[in-house]
């Protein structure tokens, strides 16, 4: 027997806040080795010495980040707005 929490909707929200804690640990971790970075070397010494091409493929992957990141919020605020609109609670 099964209850209404176990849907297949229900399970895969599940399965995304658990991939989402996993990002939230992984992004952690790189946050603490650019912190790393930018506390023992200045962008002078980045720009000087460090490999580019590196650089690129890291510089690249944060952008495209943040681009993911910025969707999702804009489409929390069109969700929160909708949800304002309807006189409804935001969602968690």
């Amino acid at each position: 027997m099964s209850s209404p929490g176990d849907s297949p909707h229900h399970l895969l929200v599940v399965q995304l806040n658990a991939d989402l804690r996993s990002a939230q640990l992984d992004l952690l971790s790189a946050r603490c080795a650019t912190d790393r970075l930018r506390l023992r070397f200045s962008p002078e010494d980045l720009a000087r010495y460090a490999d580019r091409d590196l650089f690129r493929k890291a510089s690249g992957s944060a952008s495209a980040l943040h681009d993911f990141c910025r969707n999702i919020e804009k489409a929390i605020q069109t969700i929160d707005a909708g949800a304002e609109a309807k006189d409804l609670p935001p969602a968690p």
